[in-house]
């Protein structure tokens, strides 16, 4: 089939060609202003703040017990991105692709920031 060929499926998820993939063109216009929004104008600009609704003192007792004391057992590395960053909102980059790697955008107290990491889950990260 065409999809099979080349189609956004096939290039989110097999080659690794497109970064993010979206059902129609409404909803990737939103995606694309919400990527923007972590980005600066320029080179000479700083990224955008945006305040978060979450206080920034929180503190989250579900961290404790999502990453397991022992080493060898998998666990979620997404839960403890979404309990940490501002709001639980976190951009994954290729999140259909190579889903033993983690790698996004979020915010932490308002500014953005990238996050890599191993995802433990899949493939022992």
């Amino acid at each position: 089939t065409f999809e099979e060929l080349g189609g956004a499926a096939t290039h989110a998820t097999r080659s690794g060609v497109a970064h993010f993939s979206s059902p129609d063109d409404d909803a990737c216009l939103e995606d694309a202003r919400y990527l923007l929004s972590f980005l600066p104008q320029n080179n000479l600009d700083s990224p955008p703040y945006a305040e978060p609704s979450d206080p920034r003192d929180r503190e989250d007792a579900e961290l404790d017990s999502i990453v397991p004391d022992n080493p060898n057992k998998p666990y979620d590395i997404k839960a403890v991105i979404e309990r940490v960053v501002d709001d639980g909102q976190f951009l994954e980059v290729h999140e259909r692709f190579a889903e033993n790697i983690v790698c996004g955008f979020a915010r932490l107290g308002g500014h953005s920031v990238g996050i890599v990491g191993n995802q433990p889950r899949s493939l022992a990260g």
